[in-house]
């Protein structure tokens, strides 16, 4: 069954709280408001300094125009098929896949340009949503992915974006194929991530029944585990 934030149940704390974020912000969403009253644990305050951060942020950040105009800028980046979104899960949450071992750090070395890369693909993930929907999940494929690929300062960033600036967009993560190597490196991303965060992560030890259960087989493509004959196109991003 589909859900948007605002499909539940509000306590009239939160309605109080949603009313006065958007009359102190400027912010003119319900959704929007009620996102970060919630991320932050009801409280007022720090909601109204999260959001307004936010807004500042997104009036910097796509002062030039919307994602799409930029395309050619990080076309470098779309073309490694690193990050892309593809189809949907059961629950018609968009899906944004991750494959790590495709990036390379001495030879994608602008990290702004990486950060819009994410930026990119969660805006795709949004305007993806069918009605009813209001959160994407994410499969990140870590076979092959080794310390030759970490690349810190954008993972950084990349979570601080989607924590502070996207806040309950995530619904559900699935990270594959995980080993020794990614483990080790794991240890070093965990804390970056809020409780929150780590909360919708899962790591399957035998994904691909999990992940057939959880998408459309017909659309899931078969490298992770679905029916789907498909390669990764550029074109399609």
């Amino acid at each position: 069954e589909r859900k948007g934030i605002m499909d539940g149940p509000q306590s009239e704390d939160e309605q109080l709280g949603v009313a006065a974020l958007k009359e102190q912000t400027g912010e003119s969403s319900d959704e929007q408001a009620l996102r970060f009253l919630r991320a932050r644990s009801g409280k007022i305050e720090k909601a109204k300094s999260m959001l307004n951060d936010y807004l500042q942020w997104r009036k910097t950040y796509f002062a030039d125009g919307g994602y799409e105009t930029w395309r050619s800028e990080i076309m470098s980046e779309i073309r490694t098929g690193k990050l892309f979104v593809h189809g949907k899960d059961n629950d018609g949450r968009p899906c944004m896949f991750l494959v790590p071992c495709r990036h390379k750090p001495k030879e994608s070395t602008d990290v702004a340009k990486l950060v819009k890369l994410t930026v990119y693909n969660l805006e795709r993930a949004i305007d993806h949503m069918p009605e009813g929907q209001d959160r994407f999940c994410a499969v990140v494929d870590v076979a092959g992915f080794s310390w030759a690929n970490m690349h810190l300062q954008p993972v950084k960033e990349a979570v601080h974006v989607l924590q502070n600036y996207y806040p309950e967009r995530l619904g559900k993560a699935y990270i594959i194929n995980t080993g020794i190597v990614f483990r080790s490196i794991w240890k070093i991303i965990r804390p970056l991530l809020d409780s929150k965060t780590a909360s919708k992560i899962e790591m399957p030890k035998d994904h691909v029944p999990l992940l057939r259960s959880q998408f459309p087989v017909h659309e899931l493509p078969a490298c992770f585990g679905g029916d789907l004959e498909w390669e990764f196109s550029p074109d399609s991003q």
